[in-house]
């Protein structure tokens, strides 16, 4: 019986420690925003501008969702390679700075926005051909000097024969950006202007008439979703009708963290604490217990 009851004791400790400390993490965005209604059942596609996709938080896109009640919505993200969108120039700020034979260009973005393309406008200087770096700046390292200010991304060969016009695999995303052209001993080539470019992305995903929807984006925990729908995609065409988002608005991460029993450290603390109490007393009550005659037996 006293076996029975300790191993009752075991149990329940286990389970009470299991529910205060163990974090199940439910999926968490920075951003959502309405999809406006549709006339009828079908695909449609969802445009992905560079704003929209300057909301996500991943490399890859990955952290995009579609959500009707609580239900995952599959999709397939596309990529229209003749098709592109210019980032507004609003968005970053240029700066030209002219070291020893070598034009560095400093491209700040308000956000992190991908980007495929750009185009450099260069006033004419009659013949020139010069090698172009693009780049990323390093984090700065404490007490390191062997450390690189840039990371090479991509290296480009601007021409006065050809358009000043250049392409980055697969798009990156950059929030800062440098682009430097050596000189070497000749002047320096004067620079006009700069455009940023992505191509155009879409959202493709099956949507019901009488269903509201909800979008989501800005996730740094969210895997890749699988969907079968990946497997179908050559069998869904590409130009498809169009559908809107209304306003995003900024989500509070916690009032997501609802599978959650506690939220704050505090109430973590005082709860182990509880529990350190409770087992001490079931503890002692449990010796106690066993050493008391059972039921029936008398004490010599």
């Amino acid at each position: 019986m006293r076996i029975m009851q300790l191993n009752s004791l075991k149990f329940f400790i286990c389970a009470l420690f299991i529910c205060v400390c163990h974090e199940v993490r439910a999926q968490q965005f920075n951003w959502e925003a309405g999809i406006e209604k549709i006339a009828s059942n079908g695909y449609y596609n969802l445009e992905l501008s560079p704003e929209i996709l300057a909301k996500t938080q991943m490399e890859n896109l990955e952290d995009m969702r579609v959500y009707t009640k609580n239900q995952e919505i599959a999709h397939l993200i596309r990529t229209i390679y003749s098709n592109s969108n210019e980032i507004s120039k609003t968005h970053f700020k240029v700066g030209i700075k002219q070291h020893e034979k070598q034009t560095v260009i400093h491209i700040a973005f308000d956000a992190y926005y991908v980007i495929d393309q750009f185009e450099i406008g260069i006033k004419n200087n009659g013949f020139y051909r010069r090698p172009v770096y693009l780049s990323k700046p390093n984090l700065p390292v404490k007490n390191s000097r062997k450390r690189t200010r840039y990371t090479n991304i991509e290296y480009y060969t601007i021409s006065s024969i050809e358009e000043p016009c250049f392409k980055i695999e697969d798009g990156i995303r950059f929030k800062d950006m440098y682009l430097r052209i050596d000189n070497e001993d000749s002047s320096p080539l004067e620079i006009l202007s700069i455009n940023f470019y992505q191509q155009q992305r879409y959202l493709t995903a099956f949507f019901e008439r009488d269903k509201e929807y909800v979008f989501k984006i800005g996730s740094k925990d969210n895997g890749a979703a699988v969907y079968d729908i990946d497997y179908f995609r050559d069998s869904i065409r590409t130009k498809l009708p169009i559908v809107h988002l209304k306003e995003f608005k900024s989500i509070n991460i916690n009032t997501y963290r609802q599978d959650f029993l506690f939220t704050s450290k505090a109430w973590i603390w005082a709860a182990i604490l509880i529990l350190i109490a409770l087992i001490g007393y079931i503890t002692y009550r449990l010796i106690k217990d066993m050493d008391r005659p059972e039921n029936g037996t008398k004490a010599l």
